[in-house]
């Protein structure tokens, strides 16, 4: 009867703990597909910045050639 008691009780307790390894391992591997998530949307972020920073150089530089063009005009005009 005891033994049958002791037989029981381990395959009890090693039930949950195997479950609380599961469990455990769930959250590790959802964290860690979050975090993979994460870091892509980061990275992916990084190349919009740096796309939008050169055409933003692109733009500056476009504008300052008109500026310079305009003003080019301007002096012929006058002289």
């Amino acid at each position: 009867m005891y033994q049958f008691l002791s037989t029981y009780f381990y395959l009890f307790f090693s039930y949950f703990y195997m479950l609380r390894i599961f469990y455990n391992y769930s959250r590790y591997m959802a964290i860690k597909a979050q975090e993979k998530k994460t870091s892509q949307r980061e990275m992916q972020l990084e190349r919009k910045v740096t796309t939008l920073e050169e055409e933003l150089h692109k733009t500056k530089t476009q504008l300052d050639r008109e500026y310079l063009a305009q003003e080019a005009k301007r002096a012929k005009v006058y002289y």
